[in-house]
């Protein structure tokens, strides 16, 4: 915007001066409240043909049903002795405005037609869906390029749909799934692996991210295998931009000194989806050894039977067994018994009804386990637990 020096005045702003137009009795300042546009509003009037002048209102058809005509004032801008920097151009004079009009009308239309004869392309263009009994929970969405579906459609394994369907669970949403999936369950199982190892790295990383604060962690005097798993974890997140800075000094000092990254992407997963996807490895881990077919689904948003929403963290059919898994890397206090009353209602009974917390010992799983009718493990405990149901010789629950 260019300035008008005569309605500003100057004020020192952080040791520099700045100007605004505060200078309200003066010739600029009423200029300015008369609200100059670059632009003139376009006006729109009749003419006759036959006299080549606008016609009175007493003049037109049918006028004895028309409202009272108030007469149209115009506010020329004023300049006070000033250059109107928003001064509007000469109108263009024409010999037929009707005919310029419905030329324009024909533009608008001819643009329409093309945009609308574009949209089936684009409906064309997108992917289909993956079809089968093992669809991956993290199945594509379709939805309308115009509107969004009153209720989106989500393609889950037959088994688990049934369950659900059984125990009147509807089914939102599923998250579709992304390119960056396989490295960032990497990236998960290795934190998860070595969890003890990293956990200094990973507070320090949680307590800086909103702000990206940068941090450091002095290793001087652990052992190397300490040293080596926290300098390859902070190399991997700085490689994928969830540090922004990393650097490592050598021993004698054996000091990290990083800065956090602000990106969505890097909160959501030091947030708490770690874990759900170093679950989620492991699970697959423990298929691929005893020959199990594995089918999951992950992060479904649900409505239950009370009409709450809901989301499952996993839900995942082991051969013959379905397990129903949620993760918390923080407070579990105020879910715990929320967790519970979803235990009683999937009914899959205590020992497929799990809850994995990363900083609890385990004699407290043990007494939250009895209480809350639920399996409560440290993430380390999860893999023998779920290698204890057998993928064929145990009776599942009754879909």
């Amino acid at each position: 915007m260019r300035k008008i020096p005569a309605a500003a005045g100057d004020y020192d702003t952080a040791g520099r001066p700045v100007s605004s137009p505060t200078r309200t009795r003066s010739a600029a300042a009423e200029w300015l409240r008369q609200n100059p546009h670059r632009l003139a509003l376009a006006r729109l009037g009749l003419q006759s043909e036959a006299c080549g002048s606008r016609p009175g209102v007493e003049q037109l058809p049918g006028r004895g049903s028309l409202p009272q005509a108030h007469p149209v004032r115009h506010y020329p801008a004023q300049n006070h002795g000033m250059e109107n920097p928003f001064s509007p151009p000469e109108p263009m004079e024409s010999t037929n405005p009707s005919a310029e009009l419905l030329a324009r009308l024909d533009q608008i239309l001819a643009v329409l037609q093309r945009l609308a004869a574009s949209l089936p392309t684009v409906a064309a263009a997108e992917p289909e869906p993956r079809q089968g009994e093992n669809a991956s929970a993290e199945a594509v969405v379709r939805s309308s390029p115009l509107a969004l579906p009153a209720a989106p459609v989500t393609l889950i394994p037959d088994t688990l749909g049934r369950l659900l369907d059984s125990r009147g669970i509807r089914v939102r949403c599923v998250p579709p799934p992304s390119a960056a999936d396989p490295l960032l369950d990497r990236l998960s199982f290795f934190l998860a692996s070595r969890y003890q190892h990293l956990k200094p790295v990973l507070d320090r990383v949680k307590r800086t991210m909103q702000n990206g604060g940068s941090w450091f962690v002095n290793l001087a005097g652990r052992p190397q295998e300490v040293i080596a798993s926290c300098c390859q974890f902070c190399y991997q997140l700085h490689a994928i931009a969830f540090l922004s800075e990393y650097r490592y000094h050598r021993s004698p000092r054996c000091v990290i000194e990083a800065r956090s990254s602000t990106v969505p992407e890097a909160q959501n997963f030091f947030s708490g989806q770690w874990l759900e996807r170093a679950i989620r490895v492991e699970l697959a881990r423990v298929a691929a050894e005893q020959g199990c077919e594995l089918s999951m689904v992950a992060n479904a948003q649900v409505v239950l039977p009370n009409h709450n929403d809901f989301e499952l963290d996993l839900l995942a059919c082991l051969g013959s067994s379905v397990l129903w898994i949620e993760a918390k890397t923080g407070d579990y206090q105020n879910y715990v018994r929320k967790y519970s009353q979803v235990a009683r209602l999937l009914n899959l009974g205590p020992g497929r009804s799990i809850l994995v917390l990363a900083d609890v010992a385990p004699d407290v799983c043990t007494h939250l386990s009895a209480l809350f009718g639920m399996t409560v493990l440290p993430p380390d405990a999860l893999a023998s637990h779920v290698r204890s149901l057998s993928c064929a010789g145990q009776a599942s629950c009754a879909i």
